[in-house]
């Protein structure tokens, strides 16, 4: 596999052809009513919500008044001391967060969740958000999506869903259950809604190390029974998921099956490699395709064919521009023209 890709490594023509017949593939599984939708932190990143490392950034200032807080000591070098913070966070992010975490009893430590992801204010009216809703909305004769899988903690794809009048299930825990007439969300990683009323403050945030070794030890608990569900029932989207999350990398490898050809895809950035100035254009440029063809292969062994995009902010377009001719929504109206 590592021979072939790099002694053949795709061309751009031959790229740019792989990209469009995938397109054209993914918008056919959209048809036939076969595609599910996982999606991660970069589908809210224009909405204002903190990314991961963001997230953990964050945290780990408020982590430190709260834990100093009547400490007339620190009072005196809150700066000081907040910046030896970062300067000397762990290596690992999960690792930080099971280090603030540490600090907090369950429903402090999701309380101080809750404020650090919401503190910009997030607005939900974001392009992307409203194209991903537009695909879910279900037309005459045709279902939509068969479910979605987020890893987010967020309700901004919810809020632009019940928007064009949607009806929505979420599920984040074990006792909640699917209903056939309303769009499943499964929240698999926690659930904290931005009203603060609507938040179960004890729900299990999968965000820290120990949380992803427990996911990864149980099997059969509930948010990988339904992942695994998706993945081996139906084609999946994977919209502004890194898939670098190890227990997600892990099931893919599960319901991947021997010889099988990819089946799920992924939007995923551009790669962009850059000499150091010691090296001339013509090595970049071989290298650069080395690169993309070593990681085609890497992606295609758990099963995805990647769609690359300078920019999440692309995807919307992509789905506009692939020629499918809505049906009349079921009481006869005509949907936005955004479609795969």
């Amino acid at each position: 596999m590592v021979d072939e890709a790099i002694n053949n490594p795709a061309g751009r023509k031959e790229a740019s052809d792989t990209r469009s017949s995938r397109i054209a593939a993914l918008k056919k599984e959209y048809d036939r009513e076969e595609l599910a939708l996982f999606v991660g932190a970069g589908i809210s990143k224009d909405a204002g919500i903190l990314q991961w490392k963001d997230l953990i950034n964050a945290l780990l200032p408020k982590m430190i008044v709260r834990r100093m807080k009547g400490n007339k000591t620190f009072s005196r070098h809150p700066e000081a001391v907040i910046r030896l913070a970062h300067q000397n966070q762990e290596n690992s992010p999960i690792a930080q967060i099971r280090y603030i975490r540490g600090a907090f009893s369950p429903d402090e430590y999701n309380r101080l969740v809750h404020e650090a992801l919401y503190e910009n204010s997030p607005g939900p009216d974001t392009e992307l958000l409203n194209a991903i809703a537009r695909i879910c909305a279900p037309r005459r004769n045709h279902l939509g999506v068969q479910g979605i899988i987020t890893y987010n903690f967020d309700n901004l794809l919810e809020h632009c869903l019940e928007k064009m009048n949607i009806q929505t299930n979420v599920i984040s825990c074990e006792d909640d259950i699917s209903t056939p007439d309303r769009l499943s969300i499964f929240h698999v990683h926690g659930y904290l809604p931005y009203q603060m009323e609507r938040c179960d403050l004890n729900t299990e945030l999968i965000f820290s190390e120990e949380d992803y070794h427990r996911v990864c030890r149980d099997a059969c608990c509930w948010s990988n029974l339904a992942q695994l569900n998706y993945l081996r029932e139906h084609t999946c989207l994977f919209i502004g998921c890194s898939l670098t999350d190890p227990n997600l990398r892990r099931l893919l490898d599960v319901a991947g099956r021997t010889n099988e050809k990819p089946r799920h895809f992924a939007f995923l950035p551009r790669n962009s490699a850059a000499g150091d100035g010691t090296v001339n254009e013509e090595a970049l440029e071989i290298y650069k395709d080395i690169d993309s063809s070593l990681r085609e292969k890497y992606y295609a062994a758990m099963g995805l064919n990647i769609i690359r995009v300078d920019d999440f902010k692309e995807i919307p377009a992509l789905f506009a521009g692939a020629a499918c001719v809505w049906e009349e929504n079921a009481d006869g109206s005509r949907p936005p023209a955004v479609s795969l």
